[in-house]
């Protein structure tokens, strides 16, 4: 029963990140600016130009076990589409994404294990939504109630979760 569970878990991690993989790696910008209408936007999320390398950058915080179902999840959208991700995991991810978001070297994909990281980055405008591309309305109706909103800022949203846990439960016994 927990294998199946498992299994469960680890196909709808893998389907959430192929997901966000194919809204946040390549977005175009709604704002791009070249004189034309929406027929005409060549820029990206961080306002570059295509990278053309075929390579999609992911930084998490979970290793072991975990890496390696994620990985392997991803290993038919990398064979059918020809983009190489490369998942890297960090146990102190937290620093790690703040550091390199800072220096300008920020990953394609972050996968934050705690909304609060995002919205600290959101609030800071160091990185961009992606409801430009998201059909958050959809997407809620898909997710508990309220879950899509730990990504939202400012009536944007920043990210899509991808799964939840109970880091903690405090029980109180009637006296």
């Amino acid at each position: 029963m927990a294998q199946v569970h498992r299994r469960r878990q680890l196909v709808a991690m893998g389907g959430a990140i192929l997901t966000t993989t194919l809204l946040s790696a390549c977005l175009q910008n709604p704002n791009a600016s070249d004189g034309g209408g929406a027929a005409g936007l060549n820029g990206y999320v961080d306002n570059t130009q295509k990278d053309g390398d075929k390579v999609v950058t992911i930084l998490g915080a979970f290793g072991g076990d975990e890496k390696k179902a994620f990985e392997a999840s991803l290993a038919d959208f990398e064979k059918s589409s020809g983009i190489d991700i490369q998942y890297t995991d960090d146990n102190n991810f937290t620093t790690i994404v703040k550091t390199r978001v800072t220096a300008g070297d920020a990953p394609d994909i972050a996968l934050f294990p705690q909304p609060g990281g995002l919205i600290e980055l959101a609030e800071a405008g160091k990185i961009q939504p992606i409801d430009s591309v998201l059909d958050y309305d959809t997407l809620a109706t898909t997710l508990v109630p309220g879950f899509l909103e730990s990504t939202r800022y400012k009536g944007r949203s920043y990210g899509a979760p991808m799964r939840m846990a109970v880091k903690s439960i405090v029980w109180y016994p009637k006296p």
